[in-house]
């Protein structure tokens, strides 16, 4: 994030306001939804849940007002609400946004990472606007994600018809990470195999190591864009989203035209592409869904700049050139095309939900920084990388050890919340504990006066503080992501939301109970008068046979 956050200028204003142009033009009251792309009323989970994104970003950027928040996200929420999930478990593939009725097509089923975008959605409009808290917890706690969290896999599903539904293992691991987050908003546990490396492989484009799945050999800069601006993260991966955009700026330094890598909607047939920087042992891979090689069709992303622009523009030129590249590419009244085309030199013109969303977010991330982190000054404290070089401090040191791992066992009973400097270091052939970096015996003293029982047997020392000198610290100081840090995203729980869920559960179990009971008696008394009824039959026939004889 920016070391200075900032105000908008009078053009990134205007920016948000084109932007938000869209949200009005294509905004349907009935249902509270947007369409997908202008004039096209239909909309992905995805969207739905990057329409929250951007009605946020423009209520906090100050271009709409709370009434106009309030009103679109009630009807958002009350429609949501009421949406019909596939097979009772989860939204579907696709919705009318007029009406919220699921679209039948020739596919259906769930898509993951799409309806990871709207968790992300929803997670950040509760916590922000606490009124909505509980209905947002009632729509997810009525999700079943059963049978798409398996112990190691995540999984989509497509259902083409009877006896024809599939589940199918997410093998992207970057893709496969966002979701992997966004479900941890709201405390559902899922692995990650981007978190745990030993599933990764790299391909060295530029020198910049990319990282990428075994199976699954494509990379490009799509997930990292969005969970850089919203989502915790652990700092090997800030490493990894790093070095795609150096790669990036890298192919603009050895070619001159500026690139972006990402998902685009195109406003012509085949309507999407994947700009890759590694696709199945080709670099600078262009593609469609099936795979159709779309060189021709090349993209710089307005979506893409917008964010790194976001992202890096504060401090580096690559960036600043990409935002100056897209400034252009607007309607002032329908809002940002999609980008350009880098090969015909001509515009992109598809006006989509998804580019106007990241515009008002990406400017929305000015402001305050990453969504997840501002709010928390503790979790922002541990994701910061620090920097420490003074002579004559003051620490508070332990007994040495011979054995690292002795120490490194001691420094992990510390709170992780602990804001004070705590390393491990070398002295002559063992290893200490140091604590702090006071300017003087006497604020040492009263900082192990204070926490004596965490830091007994501990006595002061007067050392120079340097971050070279640190083995092992509870803080990242000189980030060198060669270096066995473990992978822990910097992230706490929901706790409200368990509370709620464990709620919503034992309702669901008591109203199933009653039904069953309801329907068990139902069925009783319909077989009883089944029963009535063929034994007054048979009287019947009986008196008949009686007559007869």
């Amino acid at each position: 994030a920016p070391t200075t956050l900032q105000e908008l200028n009078s053009t990134e204003l205007n920016n948000s306001r084109i932007a938000w142009k869209y949200f009005e033009n294509n905004y349907h009251p009935e249902s509270g939804f947007v369409n997908s792309s202008d004039n096209y009323k239909t909309l992905s989970v995805q969207e739905i849940g990057r329409t929250i994104m951007a009605t946020i970003s423009a209520k906090e950027i100050g271009i709409i007002d709370d009434k106009i928040l309030n009103e679109r996200m009630d009807k958002l929420l009350e429609t949501l609400s009421k949406l019909k999930l596939y097979n009772e478990e989860l939204p579907s593939m696709a919705y009318d946004a007029l009406t919220g009725e699921t679209l039948l097509q020739s596919e259906e089923g769930w898509n993951l990472y799409d309806i990871a975008h709207l968790l992300t959605g929803l997670y950040y409009l509760q916590r922000d606007y606490p009124l909505y808290q509980e209905r947002v917890f009632g729509i997810v706690s009525s999700y079943n994600f059963s049978r798409a969290i398996e112990k190691k896999n995540l999984k989509n599903c497509f259902y083409y018809g009877p006896d024809k539904e599939y589940l199918k293992d997410i093998l992207d691991p970057a893709q496969e990470y966002y979701i992997h987050n966004a479900l941890k908003l709201f405390n559902f546990k899922s692995y990650s195999h981007f978190v745990d490396e030993k599933n990764l492989d790299y391909k060295a484009v530029y020198d910049y190591e990319i990282p990428m799945g075994y199976e699954y050999q494509v990379a490009n800069a799509e997930t990292y864009l969005w969970s850089m601006l919203e989502h915790p993260y652990y700092l090997k991966y800030k490493h990894y989203s790093s070095n795609i955009y150096l790669t990036l700026k890298e192919r603009y330094a050895i070619t001159g035209k500026p690139a972006t890598s990402s998902q685009e909607h195109l406003d012509g047939d085949p309507y999407t592409i994947f700009n890759d920087i590694y696709n199945e042992k080709r670099h600078w891979s262009d593609f469609d869904r099936w795979k159709n090689n779309l060189s021709r069709l090349k993209t710089l992303s307005t979506k893409a700049s917008f964010i790194y622009d976001a992202l890096y523009g504060y401090t580096d030129s690559y960036a600043q050139l990409l935002i100056q590249n897209v400034q252009p590419l607007y309607n002032k009244d329908y809002g940002w095309y999609g980008g350009y085309y880098t090969d015909k030199e001509r515009v992109n013109t598809s006006i989509d939900l998804i580019t106007n969303s990241a515009v008002l977010e990406s400017l929305y991330y000015k402001k305050i920084g990453n969504l997840y982190y501002h709010q928390n000054e503790m979790l922002k404290e541990r994701i910061a990388l620090h920097h420490i070089d003074k002579k004559n401090l003051y620490s508070l040191e332990n007994q040495e050890e011979e054995f690292f791992y002795k120490q490194e066992d001691i420094l992990n009973r510390f709170d992780d919340n602990d804001t004070t400097i705590l390393r491990i270091e070398r002295k002559g052939d063992n290893f200490v504990i140091r604590a702090g970096a006071f300017e003087t015996v006497q604020e040492a003293q009263s900082y192990l006066t204070q926490h004596n029982s965490q830091f007994e047997g501990f006595t002061i020392v007067n050392v120079d503080v340097d971050d070279v000198n640190f083995l092992l610290a509870n803080r990242y100081y000189r980030y060198d992501y060669r270096l066995p840090y473990e992978n822990k995203i910097i992230d706490e729980p929901t706790p409200l939301f368990d509370a709620f869920y464990e709620k919503y559960q034992k309702e669901q179990t008591r109203l199933k109970e009653e039904r069953e009971a309801q329907e068990k008696i139902a069925k009783e008394e319909a077989e009883a008068k089944e029963k009535l009824a063929k034994e007054e039959e048979e009287k019947i026939k009986n008196t008949v046979e009686e007559k007869k004889n």
